[in-house]
């Protein structure tokens, strides 16, 4: 009834059969293996400290006549650990002005350029309607991740068009810097 090439077929379909049955059994058997997810989780960090290079009470003394140039007054330390980087925001009490007394007359008034940065390149911050960002980068910056993070000189100018003709007296700012992790 067979012949010889149907013979020939018919057993080389059990090998093949064979084959792929035996093949599951290499495998490991799910059900008699046992495991977990293992991992860590970093802690989000986000602090902020501020630093005064004078004591309260000992302000900045002025040259009468003379501008003042480009001088650090305090120092921000930042710590972000934030992939997507961090807002550091500064907002002005007296909207970007050095104010004297009430700070009505304005005479009272000297307006002065705020700048911050790492520790001798500071850049100029916009304080319109005495609020702007003073750093916003992009991404994870890897020394503000670090358990010391990374400084940013805080400094102002005032210019001598601004301090001519001005009363005598301690003229201030009180500057309030937010860190915000994207």
């Amino acid at each position: 009834m067979f012949t010889k090439f149907n013979q020939i077929l018919l057993a080389s379909g059990l090998v093949i059969g064979s084959a792929v049955m035996l093949s599951p059994a290499t495998f490991a058997n799910p059900t008699n293996s046992e495991g977990d997810d293992i991992g860590v989780q970093v802690p989000e960090v986000e602090i902020l400290t501020w630093t005064a290079t004078k004591t309260v009470g000992s302000p900045e003394e002025l040259t009468l006549y003379t501008a003042l140039s480009e001088t650090v007054v305090g120092n921000v330390n930042v710590k972000s650990n934030d992939a997507a980087g961090f807002t550091v925001a500064v907002t002005s009490d007296n909207q970007g002005i050095l104010t004297t007394g009430d700070g009505i007359a304005a005479y009272l008034q000297m307006p002065y350029t705020l700048y911050y940065g790492p520790t001798g390149s500071t850049a100029s911050v916009t304080l319109t309607s005495g609020e702007g960002t003073a750093e916003s980068p992009t991404a994870l910056i890897s020394a503000c991740a670090s358990s010391t993070g990374c400084d940013r000189d805080v400094a102002i100018s005032v210019l001598q068009s601004n301090v001519d003709g001005k009363a005598h007296g301690v003229y201030s700012d009180t500057l309030t810097f937010t860190l915000t992790n994207k």
